[in-house]
Order: structure tokens, then sequence, then C-alpha cells
């Protein structure tokens, strides 16, 4: 992070941020269309963010309160209301200039109800939701913020960005785990009944470790570790930006 501006790195190391948002933070992740945008977080976010939260809906197990958190995040950025503006449009009408008249950004506050929100937008809601949680000791796993790149089957790697989740007195499956905000996970067990889950995977020490130095790897599906009845189907997901050979 660069003062208040965090900065997406190009170099395959992925941009690691577990501080405080304040007021006007930027944060350079959201790609729109073959360029790159920004993103202003602004003190209005920060607080209508929180606030969708009612902590007496949290309990204690931990999968239940994050599907609670995603749903909450999704009713926030999404609406039943026409927009007729693509993710690309949407930005370049909305952005804000300086006094100089250099473009910023775009508020991420402008973004609610917009049904434009993508990876970026809803990470940086759930960490500030959990951020301000873990302090007050309502959720007892660490937010991380990651800027990196995933990739989906054969189709090209993209920027992407998650959280990561740490309890270090728990230990492996739910220990570390990496939250994809953007993409839910589908399940299947043995009759071929399928469920939609948030995207939640678990990763060894080996693992977190690859996460901070940009090392591609595919996490195993909690849902799948913790209740062997039920596997992950559907597309394959490869997170990291370093290409170590790992197939899908």
């Amino acid at each position: 992070m660069q003062g208040n501006r965090i900065a997406r790195n190009f170099d395959g190391k992925p941009t690691i941020f577990n501080g405080s948002f304040s007021d006007g933070t930027i944060v350079e992740n959201s790609i729109i269309g073959g360029g790159f945008g920004t993103l202003i977080i602004d003190q209005e976010f920060i607080d209508d963010i929180l606030s969708i939260i009612d902590v007496d809906n949290l309990g204690d197990n931990f999968i239940i309160n994050l599907t609670y958190i995603y749903n909450q995040v999704y009713n926030y950025f999404y609406s039943s209301k026409k927009n007729d503006l693509t993710r690309e449009q949407f930005y370049d009408q909305n952005y804000i200039c300086d006094e100089g008249g250099q473009i910023i950004g775009t508020k991420i506050s402008s973004l609610k109800g917009q049904n434009v929100a993508l990876c970026s937008e809803k990470s940086v809601a759930t960490y500030i939701i959990l951020s301000e949680l873990y302090k007050k000791g309502l959720f007892d796993r660490q937010p991380t913020l990651v800027l990196s790149e995933m990739q989906i089957e054969d189709y090209q790697k993209e920027p992407h960005a998650f959280l990561l989740l740490d309890q270090e007195n728990n230990k492996y499956p739910i220990k570390h785990t990496l939250y994809d905000a953007e993409n839910p996970s589908l399940i299947e067990n043995a009759n071929n009944e399928q469920k939609v889950f948030i995207g939640l995977y678990s990763l060894t020490d080996e693992e977190r470790e690859n996460v901070a130095n940009g090392i591609e790897f595919r996490p195993a599906s909690t849902f799948n570790l913790i209740n062997p009845n039920y596997h992950e189907v559907g597309y394959k997901r490869k997170y990291g930006s370093i290409t170590h050979d790992i197939k899908l």
C-alpha cells in the first residue's frame, strides 16, 4: 500500500492488505473491459456497508455467518431495477476528478444496487465487514484482502480479488481458508443432488504461503473436506499469479 492507495502489482506478486480503509482510499483493482479502473472507498460506503449486518443474526457457525454476509453484500450491490449500462459504461459515466481535472476513480458507494459489482467491490465490502467484526470479537478469523489472479478451466487468466481468513489456533481444514466473494461453489452428492455454497476453500500452511508469494494453486473445497458426501463440480479454479505447471 502506498499512502491511501492500494496498488495492484503486475510482476507476479499479489498485493496483500490487512490494514484499515479510510475515506478516500483508492484500490487499483477493477478491470474494466480492456482498460484499468480504480475504486474510491468513500466514508459513505464504509458506513453503509457496515449497517447491512445485524450482529443478532450471527451465531457460532463460521460457514453460516459467512453465508449470511455473502447474501447481504450481494443484496447491497444488486437489485431488481433495470440497468442498461454495462460495467465498463457505468465506470465511464461515474468517475470523479480532482481539482486539476485528473480522473481519480469511481466511488464504490455509487455502485449500490447497480448490478455491475464484481470481485473487487464484493471483496472490499466483505473485508470491511469482517475486519470490523474481528476487532469487536464477533468473528474469530483475521481477514486479509488479496489482489492476485485467477484462471477458470482453459480460459485466460485474469486479475482477481479474494480474501484469506486465518485462525492460528485451529487446524486444517479450517485453519486457513480462501474466500472467493465473487464465485460460489457448486457441490454435488452421490445421488447427483446439487447445492450452491459460498466459494470457501481450505488451505494448508504451504498453500497459505503460496498465496503471499503468488504461486498458483488449486485449493480444496472446504465443504468437500468437512462433508465427504459432497464434492465440488462445475468450473475448476486456479488461484495465483506465477505459473508452476499446476493442472486444472
